[in-house]
């Protein structure tokens, strides 16, 4: 029976892995392409590669032509990482973050994940720090800017001699 549906469900359904559980429960999960994740997330394909090949990405499966393909929680991870690079963090600091993987699961089955949550608290903290520090860099640079913009006003608005 599994098999007909297979056959079936191959016909109809490209892009979908056939995951079969049991006899009676097939589950059906949609894969996307890099170009198709490429355009949900913004990043290039050349970033999603080079991101697989420094290891962000080491469970990524293969079609039998060895063509990457995506699952939507791949497109959450990789929407997470496009955070933590928007913040500024570098490429170590968030391998450092993600290493452990997702802790949620070690939670659920009453594993401490106390060490982990306080290391990703510390990169975060530093993070913000030096985050906290460019912005006061930021104002001066602002307020040096503003103190100049008034100068040219004020040359602009007094009287030539």
């Amino acid at each position: 029976m599994i098999s007909i549906l297979n056959n079936i469900l191959v016909e109809y359904l490209t892009n979908y892995y056939i995951i079969e559980i049991s006899e009676r429960l097939v589950i059906i999960v949609k894969y996307y392409s890099i170009k198709d994740v490429s355009n949900a997330t913004g990043l290039t394909s050349y970033t999603i590669r080079y991101y697989e090949k420094i290891g962000f990405l080491p469970w990524l499966k293969r079609d039998k032509n060895g063509v990457r393909t995506f699952t939507e929680s791949d497109i959450k991870y990789l929407e997470c990482l496009i955070f933590f690079k928007k913040i500024g963090m570098s490429l170590d600091d968030i391998k450092e973050i993600i290493k452990e993987g997702c802790m949620i699961k070690d939670f659920k089955n009453g594993l401490n994940v106390h060490n982990i949550i306080q290391k990703r608290l510390n990169i975060l903290d530093t993070h913000i720090q030096k985050l906290k520090k460019e912005r006061e860099e930021l104002d001066i640079l602002i307020n040096a800017s503003i103190d100049r913009r008034n100068i040219y006003k004020k040359i602009l608005e007094s009287p030539l001699t």
